[in-house]
């Protein structure tokens, strides 16, 4: 399929997708700065939070693509709110780096409380401002996987990271409100053993 970006979590799995297709791949997993010296940047985009990872890929003089994470919640990944601006900069200082999207990642998408999902959103549209503020203006907004589809409303978000509804499973459970909105989904892989 032709789509913007595989999305991957390691580096890893990009050069598996790379054996496969020639689809552009967005590594979103950490990955140590040192390491960059190291990789192939053969269509692959990256996902920074630091100022070490900006400077390591600004370093390696390659055009690279990256997307900012912002942490809205999960407090795993991302860079605070009050680092965008900053980072920002440093990424745009970089005349090899493009700035070419912004992303989160939502705690309980797929929870019984919206307003978590809500509030994150509030705090990554923040952020999309405050990367604007800056001087960035990236193409990909994303915020949503397969259940966050369903609840962030955001007002710049124009993609989502299409998971687990990739492979038909449903991420609510039968109990929730939302599971008839994506009942039609079936399975495409099944496990046995």
């Amino acid at each position: 399929a032709d789509v913007p970006y595989i999305a991957v979590d390691g580096y890893f799995e990009a050069l598996r997708i790379r054996e496969v297709s020639r689809q552009p791949v967005l590594v979103m997993g950490a990955i140590k700065p040192e390491n960059f010296k190291r990789m192939k940047f053969d269509n692959f985009a990256f996902v920074v939070q630091d100022e070490a990872s900006v400077k390591a890929l600004g370093k390696t003089g390659k055009k690279i693509n990256v997307h900012l994470e912002c942490n809205t919640g999960m407090n795993r990944y991302g860079a605070p709110l009050d680092d965008v601006e900053k980072l920002t900069k440093l990424i745009l200082s970089h005349k090899n780096l493009y700035l070419e999207g912004v992303m989160s990642h939502l705690a309980d998408s797929d929870g019984d409380k919206p307003e978590t999902v809500h509030k994150a959103v509030e705090s990554f549209d923040e952020c999309v401002r405050r990367v604007r503020k800056a001087g960035g203006n990236p193409a990909f907004l994303h915020v949503a996987q397969s259940a966050g589809s369903l609840r962030a409303l955001s007002k710049y978000a124009n993609a989502i990271r299409l998971g687990i509804g990739l492979y038909g499973i449903n991420p609510f459970p039968a109990s929730h409100e939302l599971n008839k909105v994506l009942k039609d989904l079936k399975p495409s892989l099944r496990l046995v053993s």
